[in-house]
């Protein structure tokens, strides 16, 4: 262990700035620069339903709303949509759809994108999940799968 008398007068405001930047980036909220949009995909729903248990339909209307973790911000939309439809809840877990990737398209429209993947067979169990980008092109996490 050093003690302040080990160090000499150039090392301690070396050491003292040093002390600054690592607590300022371990506060949360002091970066600027933040990895994901404060927008996220919420609300799930596919033919209008949550989570339905069948449907009679080939080509099922997917639909979300999008909600802003930041209260502070206002007019926050969508810019692009990605979906992924998958067979089972752990490819979706490692980003993968088996079934439907429909890459990212640039649109607003998160009401009754039409399914567009795999033909759907009887009895089928499907999951998915939708990320988006923000108006500033920054990309949301994914939603919970629905």
């Amino acid at each position: 262990m050093l003690k302040k008398s080990d160090l000499n007068l150039t090392e301690r405001p070396v050491i003292l700035v040093l002390a600054v930047v690592l607590a300022l980036a371990l506060l949360p909220g002091c970066s600027k620069i933040k990895k994901y949009s404060p927008l996220v995909p919420v609300y799930l729903r596919c033919e209008y339903n949550d989570n339905p248990l069948g449907i009679d339909v080939k080509q099922p209307a997917l639909s979300w709303l999008t909600d802003c973790s930041d209260p502070r911000l206002r007019n926050q939309k969508q810019s692009t949509y990605e979906i992924l439809v998958a067979s089972a809840t752990g490819l979706l877990e490692a980003d993968k759809g088996d079934l439907w990737n429909s890459g990212e398209i640039v649109s607003d429209q998160n009401t009754l994108v039409i399914y567009d993947g795999a033909p759907l067979q009887n009895s089928q169990r499907c999951f998915w999940k939708v990320r988006i980008r923000d108006g500033e092109g920054k990309l949301s996490r994914w939603s919970k799968p629905a």
